[in-house]
């Protein structure tokens, strides 16, 4: 016996699948360190964590004392929480400086 919520009564004929975007390349991630040299790898990431000290710092000075104080929660947690933050904080703005010294590159090239 068979109940109305059978997945072999299900009709697949309405289902349709996603069509890929027209232009692929505008939909795939583009890895900011494909063309950086092993030093400039290790440089960017030195920045990386020496923004992310910076930026976490920033983020205890003024949003751990607002986070709520609960039960379950701790000091040594919130600040767990707050360092992902202030790390993810400090990729962006990696990624934001590749792109504008990018940018900046593309517009010298122009101009020549």
């Amino acid at each position: 016996m068979t109940g109305m919520n059978d997945i072999r009564d299900v009709e697949v004929s309405g289902l349709t699948m996603q069509q890929p975007p027209e232009n692929r390349l505008d939909f795939e991630p583009y890895d900011i360190y494909r063309k950086l040299t092993r030093k400039e790898k290790q440089a960017m990431q030195k920045k990386i964590q020496e923004d992310t000290v910076k930026f976490a710092a920033g983020l205890d000075e003024k949003i751990l004392p607002q986070m709520p104080n609960t039960k379950k929660s701790s000091v040594l947690a919130k600040r767990r929480f707050l360092g992902i933050i202030a790390e993810r904080q400090a990729r962006q703005q990696a990624q934001i400086d590749w792109l504008h010294r990018e940018q900046e590159k593309n517009r010298k090239q122009e101009e020549a």
